[in-house]
């Protein structure tokens, strides 16, 4: 992962004479909204903004956008105002929502260039460093496109290239907000690169391969556990899922050392479950599209580890990820079988689309023999969380 030297350029205040393409100013609800930078434009355009604003035209609520030409010689040949809503109101989140829907707007404008006033964005609760992080975070989650399989694309691809940040804080504070911002941004839209491939391509092998590209990449300690290892260790829950499959199971572990001792461990276990059919309790049709995505909680952690390779902090991480698919043959583990685990306890399966549980049951047990302290799990484990608290949520279970 490289940094956006060429993409993000922190530069002091503009005046109004600057000759940006594009000027990105946010507008706050409430009296003082034609203050600063806003006011003096509205100032040389003869109060026309505050008219347009009146007129609904331009709107300071969150999420609304507008674009306003407003031919002058000097300053910005285009104007973009961005609603943020009430100033007491917003935070990191709302910024980086309302930061998305910009990027897209300029997308859509065909703008390769643009400029953003960033202290016009900026409150007591979100400081110019969040505010510039969630600036680039959001510049790599709303441009993302999958690279996927189509032959051409039906029109040419238009990306910003450059994006003058304007700011009257510190620089080089501003430029690793940025730089942070990025690495959680790229780091998420590669996590959503390996959802997104499907499960022909992307087998418990080719996750091992991944893995151990970025193990190379950022110097971790890696270890890829074979079936012959885990029959040796005892792993019968990770086995049992893979039973029905051609395809190989592997354990996925790798290992940053953050601190001089191996200590205070965090554990990151990610589910793998390439392509979930469901085993002989057989998904639906219906409910089988789309699990190429059961290995979403084994993306999640590549992803975070890519970005702790990129940020190295001080803390020891232990990413832990079974991998395997669920599938039917004449050897698929079945309803009633009784399977033992690793950590010595037998398991009666009552349901083999239950899968996640079984090889997460391995997977954190094996972190706990290798010195976790903390232990934090991520997986699509049921559905029934998307039907109590919808797509916008997760669930959470915090023990302690």
């Amino acid at each position: 992962m490289e940094r956006d030297e060429t993409m993000f350029t922190v530069k002091p205040l503009p005046s109004v004479e600057e000759r940006d393409e594009a000027l990105v100013i946010g507008l706050f609800e409430g009296a003082n909204s034609w203050s600063g930078l806003a006011g003096e434009y509205d100032a040389r355009l003869g109060g026309r903004l505050s008219e347009l604003q009146k007129e609904g035209d331009i709107s300071a609520k969150r999420g609304r956008i507008a674009s306003v030409h407003p031919f002058l010689p000097t300053g910005a040949k285009r104007l973009y105002f961005v609603g943020l809503g009430k100033k007491e109101e917003l935070t990191f989140e709302r910024l980086r929502e309302v930061f998305g829907k910009l990027f897209r707007t300029l997308k859509q404008a065909k703008r390769t260039k643009a400029a953003v006033a960033l202290d016009t964005f900026t409150t007591e609760a979100v400081d110019g460093n969040e505010a510039a992080h969630a600036l680039a975070e959001a510049y790599h989650l709303a441009t993302y496109e999958f690279p996927g399989y189509k032959q051409k694309k039906s029109e040419p691809d238009y990306q910003l290239e450059s994006l003058i940040v304007y700011t009257a804080a510190e620089a080089a504070e501003i430029e690793a907000s940025l730089f942070v911002g990025s690495v959680y941004g790229k780091a998420t839209n590669s996590a959503r690169t390996l959802v997104n491939t499907p499960g022909n391509l992307l087998t418990a092998s080719d996750l091992a391969d991944y893995a151990v590209k970025l193990a190379n990449r950022y110097d971790f300690d890696y270890e890829i556990l074979e079936k012959e290892d885990m029959e040796r260790l005892g792993m019968g829950a990770l086995l049992a899922v893979n039973q029905g499959s051609k395809q190989p199971p592997k354990l996925i572990v790798l290992k940053y050392q953050g601190k001089e001792q191996w200590e205070n461990v965090i554990a990151l276990v990610g589910k793998g479950v390439t392509f979930d059919t469901g085993g002989y309790c057989l998904k639906p049709r219906d409910s089988m599209v789309d699990m190429k995505t059961d290995m979403a909680g084994a993306a999640a952690v590549l992803g975070a580890m890519e970005a702790i390779g990129e940020l190295r902090p001080e803390q020891n991480v232990l990413a832990v990820i079974p991998a395997t698919d669920n599938m039917i043959s004449g050897e698929a583990f079945k309803p009633d079988d009784v399977i033992t685990s690793l950590s010595g306890k037998t398991i009666e399966v009552k349901n083999t689309d239950a899968e996640g549980r079984l090889i997460l049951a391995d997977a954190v047990t094996y972190a706990k023999q290798h010195g976790a302290s903390y232990i934090i799990d991520v997986a699509t484990l049921t559905g029934g969380v998307i039907r109590r608290l919808g797509h916008g949520q997760n669930g959470r279970d915090d023990e302690q």
